[in-house]
């Protein structure tokens, strides 16, 4: 055998002993906000964030998540190609600035206050209540065109928890889940909540950028499916709600 032909296969070898190469797993910046027990800027992370987690490493994907003031963040997602964005509810009035991917929960909002439980848009505003709503939620313009204008828009749900502790709002329009956990992380009794009928049920999603690479979007629904699906999800919930 020749130098060369003795070098080559020498060579051949080595490259045996690396195994085959591993696929190249994108990195991809998901937005959310902090949001309760879904997203949390923290430790425990937050439901959502677990899941996504479960779903990314089944769909070979890291993620970079980037938590943002929510206005911000759905600009950000809207603005910025190749991007996502979770724990955000689908509207028709939304429905045209992303690609939606897959639900993550099923979840229900309403009123919560301090004194008698409020059951409808039409009862705060026939009582005058000042109802304290997340700054950039997709619900404020539904209270103005229901006519509930006695609004304060707060930039976090943890504000308005704390204030209607202290009294300085009349009620908290938000999910029925995060009215219990962030009065308790505030340290608050949730025991003394007063939470009124559903005003909306639906689903938090995944969602991206309008021109987001349909392949990976794919993997994300099948892998969000197979979560929702296994024992991990339960638990998961189990945890930030009971």
């Amino acid at each position: 055998m020749t130098f060369l032909g003795t070098f080559l296969l020498a060579f051949g070898f080595a490259l045996a002993s690396l195994g085959p190469a591993k696929a190249k797993t994108e990195r991809i910046v998901a937005y959310t906000a902090h949001l309760p027990p879904l997203s949390i800027e923290g430790t425990p992370p937050g439901m959502a964030v677990e899941v996504m987690q479960l779903a990314a490493a089944r769909a070979g994907i890291e993620l970079d998540v980037r938590y943002q003031p929510w206005k911000r963040a759905q600009a950000s997602a809207q603005s910025t190609p190749g991007t996502l964005i979770f724990s955000i509810g689908r509207s028709a009035s939304r429905e045209e600035a992303y690609h939606w991917i897959a639900p993550l929960f099923d979840t229900e909002s309403g009123f919560v206050s301090l004194s008698e439980p409020v059951d409808s848009y039409q009862e705060a505003i026939s009582k005058n209540i000042n109802v304290g709503v997340l700054l950039g939620s997709g619900r404020v313009r539904i209270f103005k065109n229901e006519g509930l204008t006695n609004l304060s828009e707060i930039p976090s749900e943890s504000q308005i928890a704390a204030m209607l502790n202290a009294g300085r709002i009349e009620a908290w329009y938000t999910m029925t889940w995060r009215a219990a956990y962030l009065t308790k992380k505030l340290g608050y009794d949730p025991a003394r909540l007063k939470i009124g009928k559903p005003v909306w049920s639906g689903q938090q999603y995944l969602a991206a950028h309008k021109e987001f690479d349909p392949d990976i979007s794919a993997r994300l629904r099948q892998a969000i499916e197979d979560v929702r699906r296994s024992p991990d999800y339960a638990d998961i919930v189990r945890r930030y709600t009971q």
